[in-house]
């Protein structure tokens, strides 16, 4: 009924070539409509910078920065929990233990949804005026904050990353890019304000949200394990030994990760400028290039590991790793070179002259990008032994050491330092993540041999 049975060869490097290809195969469909949603997003960056000019257009960033850093503080990253415990649920066939870890995660998320509301409005209260929004740009932010209360994702997410519907959440993916795209044009051909802007935006989120919640629910069905509508009566967790700390940690490294893409932006608003967010923002949408295939490569690679995990085939394990990381270094760094060289003609050409300026902060933060895209494998590799407290607290030591660093000298030294910041967190997550995942798939594998 799903690919979750198809067990690859025993010995440890033919069962890692297997592995790898499935891992391919499913990365492909993500690739695809990644690749395409990049490239859609800086069209309808470009349509946008070229109508509403710089600092119009780090208004609209900064507006859907706060709303998204709030709703990551506030959601619980319910699909890493459904993943690693229910992996297990799977691999012995316990189907009534995963229609109850789908009534928690789904609980989660409607709690997270609420609370992502309320938060947000009372952040945009407090911070407008040092983002420099005025009352009518306020109640713009307030408005966007209701995307919140419907962005029911993470489970839903789960799923379908659970049943390697890899294809499903590639087409997903392609929902908020075409949208805004579509939208852009139309503010753009018809010369319409940044309020404009802001309604595209939302209804892109709202489609996003609901087609996913779409999809899910007809991979349940498809499954036989959907849960019916008792969903919200059921927070208990007692069929699951060991989740409330999990799902904490996984939450609490997750508002670390969003706080290392949206704090900066937000930072570089509130010191220096709007205009600066936008050039931090547009400087981060073009380095995805490499960031986005890490994070689809390390969210099909973290299925396949809690596998190998859970079957204890430690040679299987590090073999993946390594074939990971050399397949991405190459490429990670023949890119670094290219967009370097020519970074103020790829910003003047995209966005308009005013925007080559940012050259250095594009190329800065274009290493950073690469140096967590050749690490990415570590991340999925902790996880996949329930070591969500050691990836939070590498990635809060590294993020506070982004902010303060944004924080003591972008106000002196100008929107580069957001690129130099983002340099000391990749080399220092990078190499504490590597440190780690190795030092305890070699402890899981002492362990096995003294067995």
């Amino acid at each position: 009924m799903n690919d979750t049975s198809d067990k690859p060869p025993a010995t440890g490097s033919s069962q890692s070539q297997h592995l790898l290809r499935r891992i391919m195969r499913n990365a492909g469909w993500l690739f695809s409509a990644k690749g395409f949603a990049s490239i859609a997003g800086l069209l309808y960056l470009a349509l946008a910078s070229r109508s509403l000019g710089s600092e119009q257009l780090g208004l609209l960033i900064l507006i859907h920065s706060l709303v998204v850093a709030v709703r990551e503080v506030t959601s619980f990253k319910s699909w890493q929990v459904l993943i690693s415990y229910g992996t297990r649920y799977l691999e012995s066939d316990d189907r009534s233990k995963l229609r109850s870890l789908l009534r928690l995660t789904t609980s989660l998320d409607v709690a997270g949804a609420v609370m992502g509301l309320g938060v947000g409005l009372i952040v945009v209260h407090a911070f407008a005026g040092q983002l420099e929004m005025n009352e009518e740009i306020q109640s713009l932010a307030a408005i966007y904050c209701l995307t919140s209360l419907i962005a029911l994702k993470s489970t839903p997410v789960g799923i379908l990353r659970l049943f390697n519907r890899f294809d499903t959440l590639a087409r997903h993916a392609l929902v908020v890019p075409v949208a805004r795209t579509f939208g852009a044009l139309i503010c753009w051909h018809f010369n319409l304000g940044l309020e404009w802007f802001v309604v595209v935006w939302f209804i892109a989120d709202i489609a996003s949200s609901l087609t996913i919640l779409l999809l899910s629910q007809a991979e349940v069905r498809r499954q036989g394990i959907f849960v019916g509508a008792e969903w919200f009566v059921r927070l208990r967790a007692d069929d699951h030994p060991g989740i409330w700390p999990f799902i904490w940690w996984a939450n609490f490294q997750a508002t670390a990760a969003a706080a290392n893409s949206h704090i900066p932006v937000l930072l570089s608003g509130g010191l220096i400028s709007p205009a600066a967010a936008a050039f931090v923002k547009l400087s981060q949408e073009i380095s995805a290039i490499l960031t986005k295939p890490a994070t689809v490569l390390a969210d099909v690679l973290y299925p396949e590991l809690a596998r190998l995990i859970a079957r204890s085939e430690v040679a299987a394990t590090k073999q993946l790793i390594l074939r990971s990381f050399l397949s991405i270094t190459p490429i990670a760094a023949l890119i670094i070179g290219i967009m370097t060289v020519f970074a103020e003609s790829i910003l003047a050409g995209l966005f308009g002259s005013e925007y080559g300026t940012a050259a250095l902060l594009l190329s800065l933060i274009l290493i950073g990008a690469g140096i967590q895209a050749v690490s990415f494998v570590f991340e999925p590799a902790l996880y996949s032994m329930a070591k969500a407290k050691t990836v939070f607290g590498v990635k809060s030591l590294a993020t506070l050491v982004q902010i303060g660093i944004i924080f003591v000298f972008g106000a002196t030294y100008g929107m580069e330092m957001v690129g130099y910041a983002a340099i000391c967190y990749a080399l220092l997550a990078g190499t504490t993540l590597g440190f780690f995942a190795l030092r305890d798939i070699n402890r899981l594998g002492r362990r096995q041999g003294s067995e």
